[in-house]
């Protein structure tokens, strides 16, 4: 059985549609190691109920610090610029840290 990774409800569809390719993680190390290239993983808006909208393969997984995000960046994870991903990542997970070191994770839809 994949693992599951949650989205935000309006992620699904950029996934689907191959517009969202990317996505930055506050995952703990010991969760991070698990995760290699190739690994399958259902998507689902709630990781216990609901449906599995999709499948994504990990394709490359890296560490670097949030505030390093470029423009082309911002655009893999769903269209966004710098600054539109900013208010998307504050929504989501509360305060900007640019110096927190979070997990990028580059995916393409099963």
């Amino acid at each position: 059985m994949p693992a599951v990774i949650t989205f935000k409800q309006d992620h699904i569809s950029m996934i689907k549609q191959g517009r969202k390719v990317q996505t930055r993680r506050t995952w703990k190390d010991e969760y991070a190691r698990k995760m290699k290239p190739g690994t399958i993983l259902d998507v689902k808006v709630n990781r216990y109920s609901g449906p599995v909208y999709c499948q994504i393969r990990l394709l490359d997984l890296n560490k670097e610090r949030l505030g390093d995000i470029t423009e082309p960046d911002a655009h893999k994870e769903g269209g966004y610029t710098i600054e539109t991903y900013k208010q998307a990542w504050e929504e989501i997970n509360g305060a900007w840290n640019p110096d927190a070191l979070v997990y990028v994770v580059t995916f393409e839809v099963v």
